[in-house]
């Protein structure tokens, strides 16, 4: 997890234009160059070696180093998010130097270079790259999601119909918190999750880990005594309360109704079934994160994924492609309409590239 610190944000914001872009500092090569082609990314030739190949004129290469997902100041420093507390899911090693080099080189960069695949709460220390588990099932679960004031921000069952959506709400809130109570985690311990969460979170399959994780986490924070606990996270206790109870009727209201009734919660708009009320303790206060899965913002390529220059012009035997590679979505990953195009991208740009390679070698 990333805290970003609250501190200094004047003067980072002068210096990041020029900061984020350098590369990390490379070292030697240790690599041969000898393919027709030179793979810049996991499984092919590091970051060092193409360096060293771009400055000898070697062509043609692909850059495909996954984005900048790890890379926690560039992504702020592009992005729009104001959450303080951020988490990258899946591998490391993304951290933008493709990105970067191609810019070295000469090449724009596409529209919407800050877009990210965020994907809503993630409980601060309970989640890192490995994610799927019964604890990040229970952190995103449509429980009462809280901002930095206290208040609710959004309809908590958005993210069981587009995480992404979730995810931009999440993002825009300054610091975020999930409330629940001990009766909602032995429902999860004995029923499963409200809701789906991917494969591998099933209403009917016990949450059976969630507990043991969220309990050593240093996000979860658990008692009887509400306003205690908010004191311990720095909300207004009055104002969380106040949320609690408007909650809490519209938890009444929504009793009896068919469970896709959205009429109870005249505030957001949230499903009949996914309202239980936040009544009695113990209660389960958790700040969490914004997580995100990947990146989508990056280079500017053409049809052929040739990596294209600030005129628009094909800047020759220079090929881009996955997360690398922008220009696909427009502010957000679209899941709603297009799940699982990020990763049919990751694989096509990369047969496109090397297709097209291969051409540029008249091969």
């Amino acid at each position: 997890m990333f805290a970003r610190s609250a501190t200094g944000e004047g003067e980072a914001a002068a210096s990041a234009e020029s900061d984020i872009w350098k590369i990390a500092e490379l070292g030697e090569p240790t690599e041969t160059i000898q393919a027709d082609v030179c793979i810049v990314g996991a499984g092919g030739t590091g970051t060092a070696a193409a360096v060293q190949a771009i400055d000898l004129g070697l062509k043609p290469i692909v850059i495909g180093t996954g984005g900048y997902a790890n890379n926690s100041e560039f992504l702020y420093g592009v992005s729009e998010t104001k959450n303080v507390n951020i988490q990258a899911l899946g591998m490391d090693c993304r951290d933008g130097d493709g990105i970067k080099m191609a810019k070295a080189a000469g090449a724009a960069m596409a529209e919407g270079l800050g877009t990210v695949m965020w994907c809503g709460p993630v409980t601060l220390g309970a989640v890192t790259a490995t994610w799927t588990t019964d604890a990040y099932s229970a952190g995103v679960q449509p429980t009462l999601w809280l901002n930095q004031n206290g208040e609710r921000y959004c309809k908590e069952d958005l993210w069981i119909d587009d995480f992404a959506g979730a995810g931009i709400a999440v993002r825009n809130q300054e610091r975020t918190f999930v409330l629940f109570t001990e009766a909602d985690m032995v429902r999860w311990e004995t029923e499963g999750p409200d809701g789906q969460v991917f494969s591998f979170g099933t209403p009917g399959t016990p949450l059976a880990e969630a507990r043991e994780v969220l309990e050593a986490s240093e996000g979860c924070h658990i008692g009887d005594d509400l306003a205690a606990l908010c004191a311990e996270v720095g909300l207004d206790a009055a104002a969380v309360q106040a949320t609690v109870d408007e909650y809490n009727k519209a938890c009444a209201a929504a009793a009896g109704l068919d469970g896709e009734d959205t009429s109870a919660d005249e505030e957001f708009g949230k499903r009949a079934r996914y309202m239980h009320a936040v009544d009695a303790g113990p209660y389960w206060l958790c700040e969490v994160g914004d997580g995100f899965y990947t990146t989508c913002g990056g280079i500017k390529v053409n049809e052929n994924a040739e990596v294209l220059d600030e005129e628009g012009q094909i800047i020759p035997g220079l090929y881009a492609g996955g997360s690398d590679a922008g220009g696909l979505y427009g502010d957000s990953y679209d899941v709603k309409f297009a799940p699982g195009s990020q990763a049919a991208w990751a694989v096509n740009s990369g047969r496109l590239a090397i297709k097209n390679a291969k051409e540029y070698l008249g091969k």
